[in-house]
């Protein structure tokens, strides 16, 4: 899969700057948003990365640009306006967790971009979330729900079709329970090292889930402050 941490070149030298994948069911070609020469112009693009297309060369891949379609910089902005605004909202609301070590929120938002609800990883009602409970990962991984989870329940109404922002990428549960909900698309940040290497598998077959499941999931480089 393409990886929006490495640098890519065209096979014509151009360099390339991944800043979105959207991934779809079935395999590549995929489906990207970034820079193909220069930032000043913004593309959405289709590649492919097969064994023949894509090769290591001096510590950058190089791609092969399949068809590419410049977009105006307000479409850009408008692009990824939202998906910003619903992550930072995300991570707001993931600060009220408890958690002493991984805080996650998770904002679940219809096609008119209104809130349908709100969720952090947390124990269930009544449940005492002491510090003795939430330092032994023992225990509180036995006891604590999800943010997705918790997003999904505190909705207003149905989410079929909305999309879930969530600041972390979901576990294979948490995933598997968004498409079961009938969430149409993910939007998240990468996962640190830290996170990727512990929750390997589970990131793994929520990434099978998504793909034949044909839900599609738009992982973000970072904020985008432009």
């Amino acid at each position: 899969m393409i990886d929006i941490n490495k640098k890519y070149k065209t096979r014509d030298g151009r360099d390339v700057r991944i800043h979105k994948v959207h991934l779809h069911s079935g395999s590549a070609p995929w489906h990207v948003e970034g820079y193909i020469g220069g930032k000043e112009e913004y593309c959405e693009f289709w590649t492919s990365e097969g064994r023949n297309n894509l090769q290591l060369e001096s510590n950058e891949d190089l791609i092969e640009v399949i068809e590419t379609t410049t977009l105006p910089k307000s479409r850009k902005r408008d692009k990824c306006k939202w998906d910003n605004r619903f992550l930072e909202l995300a991570e707001f609301y993931s600060k009220w967790s408890k958690d002493p070590s991984t805080q996650v929120g998770c904002v679940i938002v219809d096609n008119n971009n209104i809130v349908l609800g709100l969720g952090y990883n947390g124990f269930p009602r009544g449940v005492s979330d002491s510090n003795e409970r939430l330092e032994d990962r023992s225990i509180k991984h036995l006891i604590v729900q999800h943010a997705e989870v918790n997003a999904v329940l505190n909705s207003n109404g149905k989410v079929t079709g909305a999309t879930a922002y969530v600041t972390h990428p979901p576990c294979s549960s948490c995933t598997g329970l968004l498409i079961q909900a009938g969430i149409k698309r993910i939007v998240t940040y990468k996962a640190s090292s830290t996170l990727a290497k512990r929750y390997n598998a589970s990131f793994k077959a929520s990434l099978v889930m998504l793909k034949e499941s044909g839900v599609e999931m738009t992982t973000l480089e970072c904020k985008e402050n432009e």
